[in-house]
């Protein structure tokens, strides 16, 4: 995981954003995790939100997020990229990515 901050705005904030990769045969998923400022919780995969995908492929990214528990993703943006592998594959590199970029964080 690559955990980094950098200095936003005029205010001088400092915002950690961290990095992870979730590989399984040859799909790859890269997950970008970073702080929002509102309560909700952003998922997008692909630039693409949840309820464009595949139901499979959404049931089983919901799996994940119900183990890590809603309330420890309050507050988290996460993007997803995705290159190479099956469906299959896919699925289970993003919610390996998913699962490393919230315990980094």
């Amino acid at each position: 995981a690559v955990v980094s901050t950098q200095s936003t705005g005029m205010a001088n904030t400092m915002e950690k954003r961290v990095t992870t990769r979730g590989t399984r045969k040859t799909a790859i998923a890269i997950a970008d995790c970073s702080h929002q400022t509102n309560e909700d919780f952003t998922l997008r995969i692909d630039n693409k939100p949840l309820s464009v995908m595949d139901n499979f492929m959404v049931s089983k990214i919901r799996e994940a997020i119900a183990v890590i528990g809603t309330e420890n993703l309050k507050n988290l943006n996460i993007k997803v990229r995705t290159t190479g592998g099956g469906n299959i594959s896919k699925v289970t590199a993003i919610k390996l990515a998913i699962c490393k970029a919230v315990v980094s964080f």
